[in-house]
């Protein structure tokens, strides 16, 4: 299996419904918010 890399365009699309992402650790914030995505971390 081959690990994309920069400049290779994505075969499908990825699409998170509105909500809380509880799968997403804290560390992943700055990668989400960087995507757009809007961001509020909770203890």
């Amino acid at each position: 299996m081959d690990f994309a890399r920069a400049g290779n365009k994505a075969t499908y699309a990825v699409v998170l419904d509105a909500g809380p992402l509880e799968q997403f650790t804290h560390s992943m914030e700055p990668q989400l918010r960087q995507l757009g995505l809007p961001t509020a971390l909770k203890k």
